[in-house]
């Protein structure tokens, strides 16, 4: 067994553990400081292990886990995002201090259960990496536990997110009772041979997988979940629903799809373009009427989860890679905006976008950089998300799916609208006058998400040239 190759997701559960046991055994003034600096140098140094292990066509535990350039990016792109997470919950989990080593050892396990789901080669592997990415985000939600608010989101995640699991067992299973087999390659060769023909079993397995990863990418219409969750959960939790387990959840429906289902590639993405379509337009849609920026942006996050299923509903090689780098821009726009959220919210006590009132000039910083993170999440130049979504488009159009770019440039056009309303609420509205400070590791994660928003749209060359490799 080839254990050098699970080296980061050793790392990464072996600091984990040692996190939770500091915190029970050494009392520290600072637990939220020190506790957060080690989960970021077991991040860290399971970024390095990727030197030292082989990184393309190696296999694990009888080819469950498998190491490939798509793997490679995604498990190198989730421990960045999770070292950006804890410098945030660093800042702003202090309040919890007597829980703290629960929580940063809860969010290494989601990172752990996104490597893994990137990797993942069977559908046990597949089933337990969606698990590890969602028992601990239950209980994260529902950290808050004074909260009423929080309490409410927990509880709602879970029975909603039990129904989904289920779901999507079920329709495993049905697809093992027809090919005898759990390995993705295996399924594939397996339903090949049959010729194609899809029965009424197969069509119902593919529905149930699709439901039991739609609630985790919170795609219409199991969305329901999302609002309420992002809006009770603390902060530093609803940035990692929007971003580890959102794109965790896509990177898992990938695998299965594209490399167990491809010959039933025109059926999945009928399913695919009709989630695609109400998740751009009602996600859009219902964002206009919000007043609190976490649910504005859960919305957001809807309407952006369906363009990044129009690339899955077009299924073409130049898709695949577009989807990678709208990926990479999705995440720095949407944990920048969180970021600023979390400031402000710290500051002023609120999350309602009322509360940005006059920041462009109470905090120039804070306002220019939510300026550049809401111009990029409705797609304009010089910004990350036009490069992302005008490859997207690109490649769906060469695809045939016409009818879904022109909605996604409609739904495009209305999110100007709630965009700019949190802009003018920055610039144009007279605030209370109350400084908002921005603490030094939060400052230094919204400056490298507002760079790499920038920088993306201006140097899209060489992040198309991994988002190549990855899928080459």
């Amino acid at each position: 067994m080839n254990l050098n190759l699970l080296l980061p997701e050793i790392i990464v559960f072996s600091f984990s553990l040692m996190v939770l046991f500091v915190s029970l055994f050494w009392n520290n003034r600072k637990p939220s400081l020190t506790l957060g600096l080690m989960s970021i140098a077991g991040l860290l140094l399971a970024i390095g292990a990727f030197v030292v292990i082989p990184r393309v066509g190696a296999t694990a535990f009888g080819g469950m886990f498998v190491a490939d350039g798509f793997s490679l990016f995604f498990r190198v792109l989730f421990l960045n995002l999770a070292a950006m997470i804890v410098l945030l919950a660093i800042d702003f989990m202090r309040e919890f201090q007597r829980h703290l080593g629960e929580f940063y050892f809860l969010l290494l396990i989601v990172a752990l259960g996104a490597m893994l789901m990137s990797s993942a080669n069977d559908l046990i592997m597949i089933f337990l990496a969606l698990e590890l990415l969602s028992l601990p985000s239950y209980i994260l939600v529902g950290f808050a536990k004074r909260d009423p608010r929080s309490n409410e989101a927990a509880l709602k995640y879970f029975l909603l997110g039990v129904l989904a699991s289920a779901m999507l067992l079920y329709g495993m299973s049905l697809i093992f009772g027809l090919t005898g087999s759990t390995g993705l390659v295996d399924i594939a060769s397996k339903f090949e041979a049959s010729g194609g023909s899809a029965g009424p079993a197969l069509l119902v397995a593919i529905i149930m997988i699709i439901a039991g990863f739609g609630f985790k990418i919170a795609a219409v219409p199991f969305h329901f979940w999302s609002p309420d969750t992002y809006e009770g959960a603390p902060t530093s939790v609803t940035v990692l629903l929007a971003t580890l387990s959102m794109i965790g959840g896509f990177v898992g429906l990938y695998r299965l799809f594209f490399i167990a289902l491809p010959d039933y590639l025109d059926i999945w993405t009928k399913v695919i373009f009709i989630l695609a379509f109400l998740s751009m337009t009602m996600g859009s849609l219902i964002a206009m009427s919000q007043d609190n920026l976490k649910r504005l942006l859960a919305y957001s996050g809807i309407a952006h989860g369906g363009y990044i299923l129009i690339a899955f509903s077009v299924a073409t090689f130049d898709s695949q890679w577009s989807v990678l780098v709208y990926f990479l821009a999705y995440i720095f726009m949407t944990v920048g905006a969180f970021a600023v959220a979390m400031v402000v919210e710290r500051a002023r006590g609120s999350s309602e976008i009322s509360a940005l009132g006059g920041l462009g000039y109470s905090n120039p910083f804070l306002g220019v950089t939510m300026t550049i993170f809401m111009m990029s999440l409705v797609g304009l130049p010089p910004f990350a998300g036009f490069i992302g979504k005008l490859y997207v488009f690109k490649s769906a159009v060469e695809g045939g799916a016409l009818f879904l770019v022109l909605v996604a440039i409609v739904t495009s056009v209305i999110s100007l609208y709630f965009y700019l309303k949190v802009v003018r609420q920055i610039y144009f509205v007279k605030g209370d006058g109350e400084a908002v400070p921005t603490p030094n590791l939060s400052f230094a994660v919204i400056a490298l998400c507002a760079i790499y928003t920038i920088l993306i749209c201006l140097y899209p060359v060489f992040f198309t040239r991994i988002a190549l490799a990855a899928i080459s």
